[in-house]
């Protein structure tokens, strides 16, 4: 037989944090995907690379030069890894936010006329631009992989890398079909402004909320006991959650002279005895 602390409203807790934790987990993931969706733009950049070379007189090694290194900045992940790995999802989402605002927003800068053409700085911009990219990957797929269980987690990973892969398609599209006769300049002015504020918006949605959590959390609510449960049920056999079993009775000890009650684990009643 089993006993419960907390009647029926533990319970009702534990679903009601339960269901909170997979609505955030579930918007997390939306969330991921967006900001998989908007994080490959570097890989479609060769589509407006004959635009930019006749803009700015580059020639076509020049332009190549460029966007080598600016994959170079997509590919030297470690950076944006180590940052995650120290301070989590929302700040490599804010990193990544700023710089591909920068990075954009300078291209932009260069491509438009304002910087005289310098292939170095356009280069260093497309770097700032890899590294923000990669920024927004890295949140995105290790955050949500965290959320769910070994057995979704394949799942989650394809969905993600593969949002991931359809960036360079997507914006491709745009390009073609909403800034052909813009022009580059107006195209890299918007990804700078889209991409800064979807990563910005991702820092705050974004977040790791693992599987388990809220049994976690919920057990000492149930048990409404939080560590006076651990110091009174040290056994091996401790029930979880709350749970006490009977094969050990709870009496009350009351000392007349401190006024004072408390719970002590007696042993069993020995049939023989």
């Amino acid at each position: 037989r089993m006993h419960m602390f907390g009647g029926g409203g533990g319970g009702r807790v534990s679903s009601e944090h339960q269901q909170h934790d997979r609505r955030l987990r579930i918007l997390s993931l939306v969330a991921g995907v967006v900001v998989m969706l908007v994080s490959g733009t570097l890989y479609g950049f060769g589509i407006v690379a004959p635009a930019i070379k006749t803009q700015m007189g580059y020639d076509q090694t020049d332009i190549n030069q460029a966007i080598a290194i600016g994959d170079t900045g997509l590919y030297l992940g470690i950076t944006m890894g180590i940052l995650f790995d120290r301070m989590g999802p929302r700040v490599t989402c804010l990193v990544a936010s700023c710089m591909l605002f920068i990075g954009y927003l300078f291209t932009y800068m260069e491509v438009s006329g304002r910087f005289p053409p310098n292939l170095a700085l356009l280069s260093l911009f497309l770097f700032i631009v890899g590294q923000g990219s990669h920024g927004g990957f890295s949140a995105a797929i290790f955050a949500n992989v965290q959320n769910f269980d070994a057995k979704h987690r394949g799942k989650v990973t394809g969905l993600m890398v593969g949002s991931f892969a359809m960036s360079s398609g997507m914006f491709s599209q745009i390009y073609n079909y909403g800034f052909s006769d813009k022009g580059v300049s107006a195209y890299i002015l918007m990804l700078a402004i889209l991409l800064g504020c979807v990563m910005f918006i991702g820092s705050f949605l974004i977040r790791i909320i693992p599987p388990d959590s809220a049994g976690r959390r919920d057990g000492h609510e149930l048990a409404g006991l939080g560590d006076e449960e651990d110091h009174l049920h040290n056994t091996a056999d401790s029930p979880k959650l709350g749970f006490v079993s009977t094969s050990h009775n709870i009496t009350p000890n009351i000392d007349n002279d401190e006024s004072t009650i408390s719970l002590l684990p007696t042993p069993p009643t020995s049939p023989f005895f």
